[in-house]
């Protein structure tokens, strides 16, 4: 047998290297693999983990809205105080949007656990319930709605700015009577804002 091993070719001797290379190549590669999807899913977790803290530090805000203090029985909105972190609240899901699109956290782990907290914002009349009149540049539209669930959108023709500034200002007047069903109202032509309105200015 050992003569037979000695009467290799050099050749042969090549072919036997070759494949051997190859091998190795290949379980190098794998492992290479294999570290990378370790490595992703660490630096995910880590994401998480972050958010997580990012998270804590607005409990107060969220218990707030997942217990719907506002509005309750009495009316009441939120403070001047309560505003600032609000934004600074959505501002966190902002940010997790762009993580989103960029793959570094998964849509549907981010529903199972934050989910209902983004339900809770949009549930609320206080944050987000408003009116929008504006020309969009094929035409003008008037909308009133939440942004989970349009009430309502109309359209106008292009010249129709006359008819769509009297239905602004006849919906707006039926809204506002009744407080806390509208946050903020707009109505712009153009660049020129014409009427604009927020439920902290009253």
């Amino acid at each position: 047998m050992a003569l037979t091993a000695l009467s290799f070719t050099l050749s042969q001797w090549a072919d036997i290297a070759t494949i051997v290379a190859s091998v190795v190549a290949g379980l190098a590669l794998l492992y290479a693999a294999l570290q990378i999807r370790i490595s992703t899913k660490v630096s995910r977790a880590g994401f998480w983990l972050e958010l997580r803290k990012m998270f804590a530090e607005h409990r107060d805000l969220h218990l707030k809205l997942r217990k719907k203090e506002w509005p309750d029985k009495e009316g009441s909105c939120p403070g001047e105080e309560d505003w600032p972190a609000l934004e600074a609240y959505m501002g966190l899901f902002e940010h997790c949007e762009s993580m989103l699109d960029q793959g570094l956290i998964d849509w549907p782990t981010f529903k199972a656990i934050y989910g209902y907290r983004v339900e809770n914002i949009i549930r609320n009349p206080w944050i987000v319930r408003h009116l929008y009149g504006y020309d969009t540049g094929d035409g003008l539209k008037l909308w009133l709605g939440y942004p989970y669930a349009q009430e309502f959108q109309l359209r106008f023709d292009s010249s129709a700015w006359v008819e769509l500034e009297k239905k602004y200002h006849e919906i707006f007047r039926q809204v506002t009577s009744k407080p806390g069903e509208l946050q903020y109202a707009c109505l712009r032509k153009g660049d020129a804002s014409i009427h604009s309105w927020s439920a902290q200015e009253e």
